[in-house]
Parts: structure tokens; C-alpha cells; sequence
């Protein structure tokens, strides 16, 4: 079975959390999907009734934050390759810029063959 991991910069409310979840929950039933992404800021609204009243799962990576942090941003690299090597994806799609960086460097240094990326917002 082909497996797809798909990756947004955080749960906050807004396009790229519809997108990812839409996606998710249509693609043909053939494909296992996994999707994840980043913990809201504290002042943003949460989209995670989005993905709920979609039924689809998602995991959270606490380490994937929105602000520019060598630390943090090393340790979400770090959780992205992990979680990599555990589901083995067939393909990685990343959302918006942080998610696109990180998920797509972790997804080429794990081999995975096929990465691909949608843009949100002004680019």
C-alpha cells in the first residue's frame, strides 16, 4: 500500500490546515496517509475540529513552532526524520514555509523518492 505523509507548519486556523485535511480525507482509500504538523501559537485560533469532523488523524509535533528557533527547528527536523523512518512514506507533502523547509530537507536526506510541496499565502 503507497503511503503519504503530509506536513503543515501548525494547526492554527487557515487554508493550509483545509488543504492538508481535504486531501487526506479524499485521497483514494489504496493510500495510507499520515498527517502532521506544528502546535498553534498560544494568540491564534486552533483548527483541530477541522480535522476532527473530517475523521482524520493527525499528530501534533510540539517541536514545530511558527518563531525562528536554531533549537527548535533542529529538534522538529530531527522528530519529521524519525517519524520518516518509522511510516516509510512513498511521498512527502509539506505545506507553507516552515513545514516545506524542514519536512523537505528531513524527506531528501531519508531518500524518500517522490517530495512535494504546495505554497500558502504570499509567496
Amino acid at each position: 500500500m503507497p503511503r503519504v505523509l503530509r506536513i503543515v507548519n501548525r494547526f492554527n486556523l487557515g487554508g493550509p490546515t483545509y488543504n492538508a485535511c481535504y486531501l487526506t480525507k479524499y485521497l483514494s482509500p489504496e493510500y495510507e496517509t499520515l498527517l502532521i504538523g506544528g502546535q498553534k501559537e498560544a494568540e491564534e485560533a486552533s483548527s483541530e475540529f477541522i480535522p476532527r469532523s473530517l475523521g482524520v488523524d493527525y499528530t501534533i509535533l510540539p517541536e514545530l513552532q511558527r518563531s525562528i528557533s536554531f533549537s527548535q527547528d533542529r529538534k522538529a527536523y530531527q522528530a519529521i526524520k524519525a517519524l520518516i523512518r518509522d511510516f516509510k512514506p512513498h511521498l512527502v507533502h509539506t505545506h507553507a514555509s516552515k513545514a516545506g523547509a524542514l519536512g523537505r530537507l528531513a524527506a531528501s536526506n531519508c531518500g524518500v523518492s517522490s517530495i512535494v510541496h504546495t505554497f500558502h499565502g504570499t509567496v
